[in-house]
Formats: C-alpha cells, structure tokens, sequence
C-alpha cells in the first residue's frame, strides 16, 4: 500500500500550506485592476481590523514583497527615530533588524545568543 509523505519545510521560505491553500491557489491569477480584486482587498482589510479590534481611525494595509520586506515595515515604523530599539539577535534575520533599524536611524540595543 502507498502512503502519501509530505514534506515538511523548516526553512524561512517558502511555508508549507495546507491543502484547502494549495487549492485556492489553482484557481489562477486575479488581476490587480479588476473589481474582484479590489472587492477582495477590502474585504481581507475589514476582516484584519476586526481581528486585531482596530479602531475608526486605524486601517489595515496590505503590503507585497517578501518577508525581508515586511520586517523592515515593520522596524522603519515601530519608533520614533530619536528611540532605542532592542534587536534580540540570534541568527540571520535578527542580524538583518539590527542593521534595518541603525539604517532608519534607531540607537540599537543588540542582544545576541545563538
């Protein structure tokens, strides 16, 4: 009897997704300028602010790009320039936020461990 094996990824990326989003994403490619599209964006910003309990005067943004771009979103809007940031570093991507942070201007408190 064949059993099916799935491999299970323990790299940063790509992820691993489940069946039901292997699925969905058979469905092809969906225009960025087509209704559909904007109907769906709203639709994902409305539901992250519900789950988040944001406030009239908060929205969400959806953002492409890769995580590395996400994190530095992420850092470059966290503080007020003249803060301190605390980067606990203990690989690559902590690394890479403590220099994303001293780019943007942040005084950097790097707490290394492996």
């Amino acid at each position: 009897m064949l059993t099916s094996v799935r491999t299970m990824l323990l790299n940063p990326g790509p992820v691993n997704v489940s069946p039901r989003v292997a699925q969905a994403l058979l469905r092809g490619d969906l225009c960025h300028r087509e209704d559909e599209f904007s109907t769906l964006q709203s639709r994902v910003r409305d539901l992250l602010c519900h789950a988040f309990a944001l406030h009239d005067n908060y929205t969400a943004i959806l953002l492409t790009g890769s995580g590395t771009a996400a994190l530095e979103a992420a850092v470059a809007s966290s503080l007020h320039p003249q803060r301190k940031m605390l980067v606990i570093n203990n690989g690559v991507y902590g690394a890479r936020m403590a220099q994303m942070a001293a780019i943007h201007g942040f005084d950097v408190v790097e707490l290394t461990a492996p």
